[in-house]
């Protein structure tokens, strides 16, 4: 319960990338997805969240722990 109003006052307040990107770091860690994916698609379309590599990192364990491989790849390739 806590966690949950957690990380709604998180997608209600305007963070920036670096932010979200370690918090998606945590979460990675502790292998909370579901909280993963509710971040990663609150997220607004700019490049500053695109080039952040905690947030790519996220988009890729996301992706390897529903065993979407294309998507990791493509993940993979697209990162320079």
């Amino acid at each position: 319960m806590k966690r949950t109003r957690y990380l709604q006052r998180i997608l209600a307040s305007q963070t920036d990338a670096e932010t979200m990107g370690k918090l998606m770091k945590r979460l990675v860690c502790c292998n909370k997805f579901a909280e993963v994916e509710r971040l990663l698609i609150s997220l607004p379309n700019t490049q500053d969240y695109k080039d952040n590599e905690d947030i790519t990192r996220a988009k890729i364990a996301l992706a390897w722990n529903k065993k979407d491989l294309q998507t990791v790849y493509r993940l993979i390739e697209v990162k320079p």
